[in-house]
Formats: structure tokens, sequence, C-alpha cells
């Protein structure tokens, strides 16, 4: 994708397991002052935590550094919870975290986790992300189950478009990129 070869000349990529935070990123960067192309930094989604291995692997070699933001699915079906408990470990590892079948909700130096997902963690800590989610699956005709992505961006539109302070885990989410680029600044 053209995403993954910007990957190839950033300063720094930041990995997502989904559309959902790629798309929607930039936006809530944008609401606080924090530009990712102006800095440099590649918002690569990976639509998948097998794919992010990957992805992760193949930078890793190229000496690029990553910050990983991915679900633990911990909602996930009973037949898919050892594969998505084996990905989370590899991914946690990866980041330099101690290895967890399903981590909490976090955001570190290296990598965010939602737990168990994105929407779940921005609708139950912010009262004002379900009434926009819904707002702007009524105006694109969005359902509920598919164009995450898509919505997740527009919800952060409607957070800029109205002057709303993003949740909390976004502003940390953001704060912890903008100090994982100035250490990668100052180690490269």
């Amino acid at each position: 994708s053209v995403q993954v070869k910007e990957g190839l000349f950033a300063n720094f990529i930041i990995l997502c397991e989904g559309e959902s935070e790629a798309l929607s990123l930039e936006v809530w960067g944008d609401i606080l002052g924090f530009n990712f192309y102006k800095s440099g930094i590649a918002v690569v989604p990976s639509n998948g935590k097998f794919s992010m291995i990957d992805l992760a692997e193949f930078y890793q070699t190229l000496n690029i550094p990553i910050f990983l933001i991915f679900d633990s699915d911990l909602d996930c079906k009973p037949n898919e919870k050892q594969n998505h408990a084996t990905h989370n470990k590899f991914l946690l590892t990866f980041a330099g975290s101690p290895p967890v079948d399903f981590p909490p909700t976090q955001v570190s130096e290296r990598f965010c986790v939602f737990s168990p997902n994105f929407d779940a963690v921005l609708e139950g800590t912010d009262l004002n992300y379900k009434p926009k989610v819904l707002e702007v699956n009524s105006e694109l005709g969005l359902k509920t189950e598919s164009n995450k992505g898509i919505r997740a961006r527009y919800v952060a539109m409607k957070y800029q478009e109205e002057s709303i302070v993003p949740p909390q885990i976004i502003r940390d989410l953001i704060a912890s990129i903008s100090a994982f680029q100035r250490n990668t600044a100052e180690n490269h």
C-alpha cells in the first residue's frame, strides 16, 4: 500500500492494527497541535495483527523506529482467543513490554493498547464519543459494524469542528507519540 511505502521514508512509523486508529490519528493530532506529516511520521494501517507483526519485523530490519497501536481484542470469539493472545504477547514483547495474553488499555512509551478495542474504549471513557458516532452514522449512512475507519475519522473531525477536547486516552496517546518522536530524534 501507499502507506507502507511512505514508511520507508519516515523518521519513524506509527503502525496501527486497523483503519480506525490510522485514519483518525492525524485529525486528533491536528486538534492537539501535533502535525504527523511535518514531524516525518508515517501512520501505517496494517489491517490486522498478523500483518502488523510482519510489517513491524520488516521495518525493524530497516532500523526504522516503530510505535504500535492495537486492540487487545479481549471480546473476540472463543475460537479466536488463542491467536489474539499469541499476537498480543508478540506485539508487547516487540515493544519491550512483558507479554500478556490480553493487556488492559494503556499508553506507554512505545505502544498503545485499546481493550477490548478502540471504539469501546472511546465510547466508555468519553461522553461525547457515542453521540458523535451516531451523528456520523446518520449523516453518512454508515452501518454499525462496517466503515469503522471512515467513521473514526469523521468522529474526530466532529470534535475538531466543534472544538471538543479529545478523549483523555487520545491526549495521552498523542503526548506519548510526541515523546517517542523526541527520543527517536535524539538517538539518531
